[in-house]
């Protein structure tokens, strides 16, 4: 087994008992959760129910299944174990930490001098959103992919990267501070649904590619007995079913929220010719005033 195996995944061959919890991770990890049950113990914080810290211990629970698991192991041998590897910290945990997040918990971490600053340009989804496709590309260009396999440096600041940009890139769909650039039900849709096509294309890229790309596994040892070739292709497929399967949940939410809310527009702007009443408007100078509404939800 070459050095660069034994640098990036610790010396552990692949078995499926082969969970190796760093310190580092196990640090981090640690730190993250005492903040969060010190936060939700705290007399400022309200109760955020237990779907949120199921959410958040969730997400929890991806970030070291990607990164002390069987999984990391086995990326260093096949690269469609590699892609698991990135979807889960991409696209599996960061939605779900920051699903577990409210204004009030992060409360600490936001008055920290220019953190807010830092977050406003950050989060935006004009900011967010290339920022992760861009950060996804740029991983899979076959030099730098290889460069950061077999560098331990570079490959820990890749699966950073990836769990950053993800966190940026989910920020507009989680919304955990509302006033932080909070996007309409339609606009969410419309940003889940643009998003898709670039990371399609280079799951498309990876399949459709006859020959192997990255020569760093053409000297690793064969998972399965798959060739790099039809690992590559396996890695493309896990990449564009699971990445645009998860897509799909928040979509769906928010396609079923959107209806649920023009439905609710229409059962108050009452019959066609109306005047644009509500159906429990009596008085006939309440008809038609725009400004007795009340404000839908976004």
């Amino acid at each position: 087994m070459d050095s660069a195996f034994l640098v990036l995944h610790a010396g552990h061959p692949f078995t499926w008992k082969a969970w190796h919890p760093e310190p580092v991770l196990v640090g981090t990890v640690a730190a993250a959760t005492a903040f969060y049950c010190v936060r939700l113990t705290s007399r400022d914080v309200d109760f955020p129910g237990w779907l949120r810290i199921g959410s958040f211990f969730t997400g929890i629970f991806f970030v070291i299944l990607a990164l002390a698991s069987p999984i990391d192991v086995g990326g260093g041998q096949s690269f469609a174990l590699h892609m698991l590897q990135h979807i889960i910290l991409s696209t599996w945990a960061p939605p779900l930490l920051l699903l577990g997040m409210t204004a009030a918990i992060l409360r600490p971490l936001l008055d920290l001098p220019g953190v807010l600053s830092l977050l406003r340009p950050i989060t935006h989804p004009f900011v967010g959103a290339p920022l992760f496709i861009a950060n996804m590309w740029f991983w899979h260009i076959p030099p730098i992919y290889d460069i950061a396999v077999a560098d331990g440096v570079v490959h820990y600041a890749m699966h950073l990267s990836f769990l950053i940009s993800g966190l940026l890139f989910w920020w507009t769909l989680a919304a955990p501070i509302k006033d932080l650039h909070s996007l309409s039900t339609g606009w969410r849709l419309f940003y889940i649904f643009i998003t898709g096509f670039p990371m399609m294309a280079l799951a498309f890229a990876l399949i459709a590619t006859p020959n192997a790309i990255y020569d760093y596994y053409a000297t690793q040892p064969r998972l399965w007995g798959m060739s790099p070739e039809t690992d590559q292709q396996i890695g493309g497929a896990l990449m564009g079913t699971l990445g645009e399967l998860t897509m799909i949940i928040p979509f769906t939410m928010l396609f079923v929220r959107l209806m649920s809310d023009e439905e609710q527009q229409e059962q108050f702007n009452g019959p066609i010719g109306s005047g644009g009443a509500s159906p429990d408007s009596n008085h006939p100078n309440d008809r038609g005033k725009v400004g007795d509404r009340p404000e839908l939800s976004p």
